[in-house]
């Protein structure tokens, strides 16, 4: 049930191993006979046996004087453990319990709390396994009747899909000391008939962590293979005396296999009695692989922010004298989930270089994004607290109170309207108000485009050295050679540094570095942004409407509203809920792409550019960027289009310009606060007074290629292509440095793919719901690329990625 208070524990309770441990092989061996696990493979460790290992640690930090709650009476609601990759028989671990970080009150009346366990590799420090247990005692005065779901546990099984019996099986009277032995719970209440009558029960009742185990191995007995990563929530309903009879059910569509079931959409079961009626003992769900949307974290995240978190401890560094170890956690509010960043960092050893970043960072994901909470806002802070609960377990506690927490809203709260975004972002900042870490009502923002896309930048930059190198003092003989030996990298021109593309769900980021004269480059507009060694402008804008999700959408409701059903961007054999019949065709959707950029001068300006084109088609990679000189862009295209493409910023139709330079020696104040907006629309204003007293130049703008109405810059360098572009290529198989051919051709034969073959083709490793999209991705990434951009049809200066190999 769903909390209606909730309390921040003002102390910390943890229990711990003191130093790395391997399985007990002895116990692992016991485990598996008592649960009975029959298919699964000897080298594999069940999801549930890490939580057996580890119990003792729960004991202890129950048997504290500073538990809140009362161990007598307290019984487990609920559990939820994730694995994040196969666990190895000869690795070594970390276990840890932690308390709370939060004492809540139901609407029924009871209290409970979270018992946290995480295991993490001694080797890597990467996150493996991580349970949560639920203790509750019961009101005096609780309010009767069943809800639908426990909290943040397992929904109960819906009626919508008949349910089928797997598995039946009596437990003798022993079970529950067998696994008390396993567990080190030796609870009274487990043991024996006699001890447990003292207590309250006619007989031994089963450790409701034991039954999990044993539903567990039903699963992998019925055919259900380990993938990972592997969420498996349950609720416990009633406690089981034993002996017991029992019977497992699951919801499975008929000619459904189960396994793929777990993988797309989630495997839901119960465990009941075999009265007459049955009783519910245990509701369930199991997901595995891209479903249970868990992430792992063994390569740096390209996303904002990476840069937000440089940045801004830029800002506090030289204030700090102090070495120790910090921690930062940021919360990126995106379109379409919320994903939290917990940094590790050391402040810089001197002065004007940067903080020392422990890459990569942990960081988790939820869905949806906080748009999504825009009619029903006070559910915006609520969708934070799994984010928060993640935090609480990288950061050590002791640093909780000295941890600043910030939320950074992105495209998808830049669309709502104003009313709405307030009222979520204060949903929001109660929720980080009444956590543990430090917080204060501003930390909590949208920001705009150009700080979204010069974040990425900096993250990307930093992750690769090209920045750290860039700060190096001029003499020292290593700046250019980690600069990638294009040049000094802050001294004007792309040398050295990576740009970034970002396809988000609501808008597309473009940010780089010029290697134009400044007398070229669009009006100054100054951000709150200083970067050690970086003297020269970037360019960024943020083309607000033109993400993927936006994307479909516009082209989907413009099908709709011709009165076409028949989706040339959807899988031949799929028919959408709102009617639309698949019949894909990637020339087709290239189509609807298009007119959903509403480019101008666009295409004209790329065939003309194909004819006189000499290709350069130098592979680019991440610490080195591929490098175009001024003969080879001139031939790559036709007279008065490269000054065309190439001139400063102009104005739309709206008179806004086309994009922001940014000159980076601007002391760091913020992020993107109401003085910040203050002085970018005076900019604007000062600008457009200055353009109107120059002398007409109309014709240049009418000559530039443009999209949704914003003219295009000339690129310069090399680029990561981030987010919904890199997200697209991986379906499609193409590798990180694929040409714009290459995806055309992959594009094509994935929309001439049946619906029936995709689902086969990627049964276990992508979501049904996603698998709809990449017709239309690959034909818009085309469109967005190739004619939007200019991007040549043989060129290698995209990486399409969103991780990089932490330093």
């Amino acid at each position: 049930m769903a909390p209606v208070t909730s309390t921040a524990l003002d102390f910390t309770i943890e229990a711990a191993l003191a130093r790395p441990t391997g399985w007990s092989l002895q116990r692992l061996a016991a485990f598996r006979d008592i649960v009975r696990h029959t298919a699964l493979p000897s080298d594999e460790v069940p999801v549930m046996f890490p939580i057996a290992e580890s119990f003792r640690l729960f004991m202890q930090a129950m048997a504290l004087p500073q538990f809140p709650l009362s161990v007598l009476g307290s019984v487990l609601a609920r559990n939820r453990t994730e694995v994040y990759r196969a666990m190895r028989l000869d690795e070594k671990l970390m276990f840890k319990c932690t308390v709370g970080p939060t004492l809540r009150v139901t609407a029924k009346g009871d209290t409970e709390v979270d018992l946290i366990g995480t295991a993490w590799s001694s080797d890597s420090r990467e996150l493996v396994w991580r349970s949560t247990v639920t203790v509750i005692v019961l009101g005096r005065n609780r309010v009767k009747g069943r809800t639908a779901t426990g909290g943040d546990g397992a929904a109960v099984a819906s009626d919508a899909v008949a349910e089928v019996q797997m598995d039946a099986y009596s437990l003798g009277p022993g079970v529950g000391r067998h696994y008390g032995w396993i567990s080190s719970d030796l609870n009274p209440i487990h043991v024996h008939w006699t001890t447990s009558q003292l207590l309250g029960f006619k007989r031994p009742i089963a450790h409701a962590l034991f039954l999990v185990g044993r539903l567990e191995a039903s699963l992998r007995n019925a055919g259900v293979k380990p993938a990972y990563p592997c969420l498996l929530q349950t609720e416990f309903k009633r406690p089981t005396l034993l002996p017991a009879k029992l019977a497992v059910v699951w919801q499975v569509p008929p000619g459904i296999d189960p396994g793929y079931r777990a993988a797309k959409e989630g495997l839901d079961f119960r465990l009941m009695t075999t009265d007459s009626p049955p009783k519910e003992v245990i509701v369930g769900r199991l997901v595995q692989g891209a479903a249970s949307g868990m992430g792992g974290a063994r390569h740096v995240s390209l996303g904002l922010l990476a840069g937000v978190v440089l940045l801004l401890i830029l800002a506090v560094c030289r204030k700090r004298s102090a070495q120790e170890p910090r921690w930062a956690v940021y919360i990126d509010g995106g379109s379409s989930g919320s994903r939290v960043h917990v940094f590790q960092y050391g402040t810089p050893t001197r002065p004007h270089t940067y903080a020392s970043v422990t890459l990569p960072e942990a960081s988790t994901a939820v869905e949806p994004g906080l748009s999504a909470f825009a009619h029903a806002p006070h559910g915006a802070g609520d969708s934070l607290r799994p984010l928060l609960e993640f935090a609480y377990l990288v950061v050590p506690a002791g640093a909780w109170h000295a941890t600043p927490v910030r939320l950074l809203a992105t495209a998808g709260l830049r669309l709502v309207d104003e009313p709405a975004r307030s009222h979520t972002l204060d949903s929001c900042r109660a929720v980080l108000d009444s956590s543990s870490f430090a917080f204060r009502h501003d930390w909590a923002t949208v920001i705009s485009g150009d700080m979204e896309g010069l974040f990425a930048w900096v993250g990307a930059n930093y992750a690769n050295g090209a920045l750290q190198a860039a700060s190096v003092p001029a003499g020292s003989g290593s700046r250019k050679e980690r600069a990638g030996g294009g040049g000094d990298g802050g001294d004007g021109g792309g040398g050295g540094y990576t740009g970034v593309m970002e396809l988000g769900g609501a808008s597309f980021q473009v940010t780089f570095m010029p290697d134009t004269a400044p007398s070229q480059q669009a009006p100054l507009m100054e951000l709150p942004v200083q970067l050690p060694g970086v003297h020269s402008r970037l360019y960024t804008h943020s083309f607000l409407g033109l993400g993927l999700d936006s994307a479909m959408a516009a082209a989907s409701a413009a099908l709709l509203q011709s009165g076409e059903r028949s989706d040339p961007c959807l899988p031949v054999g799929f028919t959408a809920s709102d009617g639309r019949q698949g019949n894909a065709s990637f020339d087709a959707c290239l189509k609807m792409a298009l007119s959903v950029l509403q480019v101008s001068g666009c295409t004209d300006a790329v065939r003309a550019a194909d004819a006189a084109r000499q290709w350069h088609t130098t592979t680019a990679t991440v610490a080195t960027s591929t490098t175009h000189d001024a003969q080879a862009r001139e031939e790559e295209q036709l007279p008065g289009e490269t000054a065309a493409r190439r001139g400063s910023a102009l104005p739309t139709h709206d008179g806004s310009p086309d994009g922001q330079a940014i000159d980076a020696p601007v002391q760091l104040a913020g992020v993107e606060g109401d003085d910040m907006r203050k002085r970018k629309l005076q900019q604007q204003q000062e600008q457009q007074q200055e353009q109107q007293e120059q002398p007409h130049t109309g014709d240049r703008h009418e000559q530039r290629c443009s999209m949704g109405g914003v003219a295009v810059p000339l690129l310069s360098g090399s680029f990561l292509a981030v987010e919904n572009l890199a997200w697209t290529a991986s379906v499609l198989g193409l590798s990180s440095t694929a040409s714009l051919q290459e995806l055309s051709d992959a594009g094509r034969a994935y929309c001439a793919t049946h619906w029936s073959s995709l689902q086969a083709q990627f049964s276990g490793h992508t979501q049904e719901r996603f698998l709809t999209r990449y017709c239309f991705g690959a034909a818009y990434t085309f469109a967005l690329l190739r004619v939007g951009l200019g991007i040549g049809l043989h060129e290698r200066r995209l990486v399409f990625t969103n991780t990089l190999p932490s330093k």
